[in-house]
């Protein structure tokens, strides 16, 4: 289940070679949980048939997108194809588009449905450029996948959930120290005293839910010297990120609690 339809900026879809070697076997496994969900790249293609699957995600929005989605998914498939024969009428070429060459305006595709909008504007196009439509999907699987997982609002339920329960694995991708106070504060990065939000309490949760967790933890997140040394008791590794839209280059740290 290495393919999905919904894929955010920042997954670990291309990371998974680089860390699967420390997730635990699913044998082990009774229960699994991505409290920052993305696109939940570990769950889908390792532990998409264990018994209990839990997913937070703060964002509305998001989550409106693939309810919309998996309720239709035939519909949803036709749009893609629609979509791709859209790009190919209007002599859109691809390959230029992958090589950031040309950029298309969002409002071209006004013609359709507020389903396909959703997916087309976060993850087909980013910062504007277009980016390639897949239609490799196996969609009965991801259906199944999608009606088994109890999605909750806040990524601490799930902590609170699992940290006793030693047939447990929680995969833990969150906000990288840069950014937690932007993009995860959402359109408004102030509160209503005109103060600047300040998401980092993030990290000192994170970090007492390792603390005391009986369940296995992983957290993969950017390497920065705060970072180092707040988990610096549970380090296991680095690798080296390249994000393909910017072209610029990260390395990533390896935490777990085993």
């Amino acid at each position: 289940m290495k393919n999905f339809i919904i894929v955010r900026i920042g997954n670990k879809q291309r990371d998974l070679k680089y860390f699967d070697m420390y997730l635990p076997k699913k044998d082990e496994i009774e229960s699994v949980a991505e409290p920052f969900a993305g696109s939940f790249s570990v769950i889908r293609n390792y532990y998409y048939d264990v018994n209990n699957i839990y997913c937070a995600d703060n964002d509305e929005i998001y989550k409106e997108k693939i309810k919309l989605i998996f309720n239709d998914l035939e519909g949803f498939k036709t749009e893609r194809e629609n979509i791709i024969k859209f790009y190919k009428d209007n002599n859109t070429n691809l390959e230029e588009m992958k090589k950031r060459k040309v950029f298309i305006k969002r409002d071209i595709l006004k013609e359709f449905s507020k389903t396909l909008k959703f997916h087309t504007f976060d993850d087909l196009f980013a910062r504007g450029i277009v980016k390639t439509p897949s239609m490799s999907f196996d969609y009965s699987d991801l259906k199944k996948l999608y009606d088994k997982i109890k999605w909750f609002d806040d990524f601490k339920i799930i902590f609170e959930k699992l940290k006793n329960d030693n047939k447990a694995f929680v995969f833990i991708d969150p906000p990288y120290f840069q950014s937690s106070n932007k993009s995860y504060c959402g359109d408004d990065y102030r509160d209503k005293d005109n103060n600047l939000k300040d998401n980092t309490n993030i990290y000192i949760d994170i970090l007492h839910f390792m603390n005391e967790a009986k369940c296995k933890v992983m957290l993969i997140i950017n390497s920065s010297e705060i970072i180092k040394y707040i988990f610096k008791d549970y380090y296991k590794g680095c690798y080296n990120k390249l994000y393909t839209l910017s072209q610029s280059k990260e390395i990533l740290n390896i935490y777990t609690n085993y």
